[in-house]
């Protein structure tokens, strides 16, 4: 779809939403209604709530940029529901982002396709106990992580062994699957993408 096309349609925003990570996607939300309102898409910010496919409906939105984080948006479940309503978005499709989420399937997928990937241990919530028994096989230091949450949210980095039981209450608040992971050290980098709106097409359908 060409830029100039894409200005003759109406825009939702999708951002706020309602993941743990509300707050963090209605920032991005809002830098992406700026910089799209300059750049003259007639856009229009769209609250992810429960009624998002009646709000859509409502507010006639032609095409969706996609601002939510965290499960219930990146997870795949809106990207389903667009493709039904047969509206146009930005990213990955369903399979994709179900699998990206999804930490745990993620690392299973890299190493079927013999991508690295650091050691790991994926359990239940209900699995718990026994590894406070048995403990873990991994050496010191290990991050304990939620397995569909992002930004952070329930992850500890365990340097001591007292530290584990801690940690892994701490996920289980999070998700009911948990994945224990070697620490690897080094610098975390982010990739910015200039003009994505432009460079990325909208996820068109047949």
């Amino acid at each position: 779809m060409k830029e100039t096309s894409l200005k003759k349609k109406k825009v939702g925003v999708l951002l706020g939403g309602i993941s743990r990570e509300r707050e963090v996607s209605l920032k991005t939300g809002k830098a992406i209604l700026k910089a799209l309102s300059e750049k003259g898409y007639n856009v229009h910010a769209i609250d992810a709530g429960y009624d998002i496919a009646e709000t859509l409906i409502r507010e006639r939105i032609e095409c969706a940029f996609l601002a939510l984080h965290g499960r219930f948006g990146e997870d795949g479940t809106v990207q389903g529901m667009l493709e039904l309503m047969r509206i146009p978005y930005t990213g990955s499709g369903v399979l994709a982002s179900a699998l990206a989420m999804h930490k745990i399937m993620a690392k299973k997928v890299f190493l079927f396709e013999k991508i690295p990937t650091p050691s790991f241990e994926a359990f239940r919530r209900e699995e718990i106990e026994k590894k406070f028994l048995r403990g873990i096989s991994l050496p010191l230091p290990f991050v304990v992580k939620p397995a569909r949450e992002g930004s952070t949210i329930g992850i500890s980095i365990v340097r001591k062994e007292e530290e584990t039981a801690p940690a892994l209450k701490k996920a289980k608040d999070f998700d009911e699957e948990i994945l224990v992971e070697e620490f690897i050290k080094g610098k975390e980098i982010t990739v910015a993408f200039l003009k994505i709106f432009h460079c990325l097409s909208l996820r068109l359908l047949p």
